[in-house]
């Protein structure tokens, strides 16, 4: 009996390595963004995969409150009246015994000026967080099939629309809301933290982004949206799981749950392509935490505007009361989130006026904290 179990199991194995090969034959893989041939593992091509990655470093430095990236520091030459500065070791060394360097001898040198300019660097100076090179965005860009070309000139536009200013609050929230403790633990973050989210009532306690919403981020994100690209939110979630796992593992989620969308707007796509991340992102995390579930937790009370036409204020009033917790089949009443915590699941995040407004509703129905996770964040440059 056990070899007959045994020849059943290899003649099992090789029947499906034999499928497998004649699936990769007829279909073989391609690349998720440009339909370029990949390996078998593979999800991008090297250079969709650099698309991706080039502008993953800015994001190191984003706040952990509203997810805006804070400016770096560089040194910049700036001019000083110190004229009688001391010799760099690298002049003494070239000279012992103080002159011109060796490289120098033959030059004729200058006596100084009385209160001449010189050249030293400083490290006051601001630089903000620079957009993607756009030469190698371009490249990686012009790589993209045609076939998806509205897809790329979607995001792309969708990225021109975004205002200058970063203004992620939610000044129209019920006073009868409760700050929790972590909330409050926020709130009291020194001023200079992060020039963004200071004075607004988020109703999130965190935010976790992968990427800025640049370049090929933002016309992947766009095409995730959609349901023929189901793969591509699958690969697009796995992505962020990993930042995900490693920013929360102290606390892990409960519930991993997804902004919703109204029923018109997912006919209209073929699907939800933001399950599919979610549905990533909590596969990741089970291998961490086996009790935790991806769970649809909301609905659309109303159809609502698309959002990137909108300014700020038109954002807010337009998502207000649009969202509501989801009753159980067969009347089982509303999802049970005392004391629970919400992953909550989207896209992309730009004035936080969508997550705010569904993360109120997850508060108001007892969820302890509510951890936004998100593929891309915004940057607004001008």
């Amino acid at each position: 009996m056990p070899v007959a179990q045994m020849l059943l199991r290899t003649a099992n194995v090789a029947v499906s390595a034999a499928a497998s090969a004649t699936v990769q034959l007829i279909l073989p893989p391609v690349c998720g963004l440009c339909d370029e041939p990949i390996c078998e593992g593979q999800d991008f091509c090297d250079q969709c995969s650099a698309g991706l990655s080039i502008n993953e470093p800015v994001m190191k430095t984003a706040c952990q409150r509203c997810g805006a990236p804070r400016p770096r520091r560089h040194p910049v030459a700036v001019l000083s009246t110190e004229s009688n500065r001391e010799p760099s070791s690298r002049e003494k060394a070239s000279d012992p015994a103080g002159g011109a360097p060796d490289c120098d001898r033959n030059v004729p040198t200058r006596e100084p000026q009385a209160n001449e300019p010189t050249c030293k660097p400083s490290v006051d100076a601001v630089v903000e967080p620079a957009a993607c090179d756009a030469a190698a965005t371009g490249r990686i860009t012009s790589a993209i099939s045609p076939e998806r070309s509205n897809f790329a000139s979607a995001g792309r536009a969708e990225a021109d629309r975004i205002p200058a200013v970063p203004t992620p609050g939610r000044p129209n929230v019920s006073p009868t809301s409760k700050n929790t403790p972590s909330q409050t633990a926020q709130a009291s973050e020194p001023a200079d933290a992060c020039p963004h989210c200071q004075g607004l009532d988020l109703a999130f306690d965190r935010v976790i982004a992968r990427w800025a919403y640049q370049g090929v981020v933002s016309d992947a994100v766009v095409a995730a949206k959609y349901g023929h690209q189901l793969p591509l939110g699958d690969a697009l979630g796995r992505r962020l799981a990993e930042v995900v796992v490693n920013a929360i593992a102290d606390d892990p989620p409960d519930v991993v749950t997804y902004v919703p969308s109204h029923v018109s707007r997912q006919f209209s796509r073929g699907g939800n392509g933001i399950q599919a991340i979610a549905d990533a992102v909590t596969r990741r995390l089970s291998l961490f935490s086996p009790s935790v579930k991806c769970r649809q937790l909301l609905r659309t009370t109303r159809r609502i505007k698309k959002q990137a036409w909108l300014d700020d204020q038109q954002r807010r009033e337009n998502v207000r009361g649009a969202f509501s917790l989801k009753r159980g089949y067969a009347l089982t009443g509303l999802p049970k989130l005392a004391n629970r915590h919400i992953l909550l699941v989207d896209d992309v995040l730009t004035t936080g006026a969508t997550a705010n407004e569904v993360s109120d509703v997850l508060r108001r129905g007892g969820a302890r904290r509510v951890t936004l996770a998100v593929l891309a964040r915004a940057i607004r440059t001008t």
